[in-house]
């Protein structure tokens, strides 16, 4: 998928890979910047139909880039009421989320769970 980059979000390795302290993957694009928020531009061959316009996605690199490529299952849709900056900031965090608690915790099907937020 190519995504046209209307806002980055500003991560961890993001800040140490420009210090130079966290190695960029051989396999990745080399251009700081790992979840973006914009709008498809284009989709790749073998992709379902009924990808949304608006999206923001974790990137291999590239997501400071005016373009970058997403992975299709990588996509998370998003509503006109959400602004794109605000969406940057959402992939890792919402990645981190569903790893954890479905994949690791495997809480998911029957099993009720609420996130609080305490601040």
């Amino acid at each position: 998928m190519l995504i046209r980059v209307h806002a980055a979000g500003v991560n961890r390795p993001d800040i140490s890979q420009r210090r130079g302290t966290y190695p960029v993957p051989a396999d990745a694009d080399p251009t700081l910047g790992l979840e973006v928020a914009g709008t498809i531009e284009a989709v790749g061959e073998n992709v379902p139909l009924g990808i949304p316009k608006r999206v923001c996605s974790l990137v291999h690199g590239g997501g400071y880039a005016d373009f970058a490529i997403a992975e299709a299952d990588q996509l998370i849709p998003l509503p006109d009421e959400i602004d794109f900056v605000t969406a940057a900031a959402l992939p890792e965090v919402a990645m981190t989320v569903e790893y954890n608690l479905i994949e690791r915790a495997a809480l998911m099907g029957s099993h009720p769970w609420r996130i609080e937020r305490h601040w």
